[in-house]
Order: C-alpha cells, then sequence, then structure tokens
C-alpha cells in the first residue's frame, strides 16, 4: 500500500526483486572470469572480479585487450579462472 508518502510501491519493489533474480541467473552461466591483481596504497596485493565469460577464449581475448590498454589504465596482472575458483579464497588447509 502507497500512501503517497514518497515510500515504494510494492508493485515497483517486486519489479527490482525480478529484475535482480534475472541478472543473478544470467550470469551464472558465465563459465571463465577475468580477474585483476592490484597492489593496494598499503601494498598489498588486491583480487577484483572485473567480468565474466562464456569460454576461456573470450576470457582471454578480453585479458590480452586489457594489458594493451595504456600503463595508466592497466592493472598489475591479468588472469581468467573457471567461475569455480576465487583466488581471494585462501589455499590450503
Amino acid at each position: 500500500m502507497n500512501d503517497d508518502g514518497g515510500g515504494p510501491s510494492i508493485g515497483a519493489v517486486t519489479t527490482l526483486c525480478c529484475l535482480l533474480c534475472l541478472a543473478a541467473s544470467g550470469s551464472a552461466q558465465c563459465a571463465w572470469v577475468l580477474w585483476g591483481q592490484n597492489q593496494d596504497p598499503w601494498g598489498a596485493l588486491a583480487e577484483v572480479r572485473l567480468g565474466g565469460w562464456p569460454s576461456r577464449e573470450a576470457c582471454e581475448q578480453e585479458r590480452s585487450d586489457r594489458e594493451q590498454a595504456p600503463p595508466a589504465l592497466r592493472m598489475a596482472a591479468y588472469s581468467c579462472l573457471p567461475e569455480t575458483a576465487d583466488p581471494r579464497e585462501p589455499t590450503g588447509k
């Protein structure tokens, strides 16, 4: 119920939720993820997810394109990994 007090209507909230669900299900079809690595101001390395692609070849092409960018726009390193791999997660036990 919207009393015109400036709050969102239930229809608007429902529509937003549906759009978020569609966006999440669409991104789940990305088999390969491009990761960028940069150094934060304190010297620590930070991994950043830059996007997903349906194939390794498409991801590697994007990686190659980004590596050709002017130095000021490049990250320190790039890597394409399967979507099940997350370089931010600790390795080992």
